[in-house]
């Protein structure tokens, strides 16, 4: 799920009988666009806005469909298809993507971390992975770090000489998908979780700045999906229930929880530009904004 940078349409992968994306009004709830995949195609699993609005990328994977997967760029006005990357990933599911702040280049994290420049139509290796595949990417705000990580470990990686700038090996052997990493605005903390724990790092040499305890937000589920708001004062946490939690960075508690009425399971969660709404999608494909007051 991606809200457009302008706070006015909400896209999502809907993945039902018939796998398809939806973009929606934000404000009326009217459905603005479709597009159905077919069963003999790749599946779409993750769509992200480019920060300037004019792109959406679409990261489509199966395990049952043997080739043709990687990353799609569509026109964010007219919906026409403008590019498509097949070299970003060597397994289905395998990748994740993130785009550069200038909203010229996606990371994508698979075997290697790669840069695909979108105008250009270059792909090049940063990073070799930490694992076989890992499960999340971000960009600092200013464009010149990378992080990325899967199962209790992250690195942060210079984009310009590749460097390593540090690496934090927080929970080995953990066996749980990582759910985020998040870069503080002044691109000085890192955030992430694993288990039942919410970890802030020092960006600069990876060391621990906080640690609190996710349990204590009433549920004893590990969370499944961790998004941290725009601003960085909020993060929202799922854990296979129908609730979403927002765990408040400045005070260390829970300070919202939120229960989908139809009782349904929430699967992602994304964040208005603004920060002050956060959408939900259940398994049944529907979407509830909330309001933070």
């Amino acid at each position: 799920m991606s809200w457009s940078p302008d706070g006015k349409k909400i896209t999502a992968v809907v993945s039902d009988l018939s796998p398809h994306i939806e973009t929606w009004d934000a404000t009326t709830g009217r459905i603005l666009w479709q597009k159905a995949y077919q069963h003999n195609e790749p599946e779409p699993v993750e769509i992200a806005w480019s920060p300037n609005g004019k792109l959406l990328a679409v990261n489509t994977g199966t395990q049952t469909v043997s080739s043709n997967w990687g990353v799609s760029i569509f026109d964010g006005g007219t919906r026409h298809l403008l590019a498509f990357n097949g070299k970003l990933s060597k397994f289905p599911n395998g990748t994740t993507i993130a785009w550069s702040p200038d909203s010229t280049t996606i990371a994508a994290t698979s075997e290697s971390v790669s840069l695909w420049n979108v105008n250009r139509g270059m792909t090049t290796t940063v990073a070799p992975a930490i694992a076989q595949r890992q499960d999340v990417v971000s960009w600092s705000h200013d464009g010149s770090a990378l992080v990325f990580g899967s199962h209790g470990v992250f690195r942060v990686v210079d984009v310009t000489t590749t460097a390593t700038r540090c690496t934090a090996t927080y929970a080995p052997g953990d066996r749980n998908p990582m759910g985020s990493l998040a870069w503080s605005t002044n691109d000085q903390s890192i955030f992430t979780e694993s288990v039942d724990l919410i970890m802030i790092f020092n960006a600069s040499n990876c060391t621990t700045e906080r640690i609190s305890t996710y349990n204590n937000a009433g549920t004893t589920l590990s969370a499944t999906v961790v998004q941290c708001s725009p601003d960085v004062k909020w993060i929202a946490f799922l854990s296979k229930e129908p609730t979403v939690r927002v765990y408040d960075v400045a005070k260390g508690i829970f300070a919202w929880h939120f229960v989908n009425p139809t009782q349904k399971t929430v699967v992602n969660v994304s964040w208005s530009p603004n920060s002050h709404l956060l959408a939900s999608i259940d398994v049944g494909g529907t979407i509830m904004i909330w309001e933070l007051r």
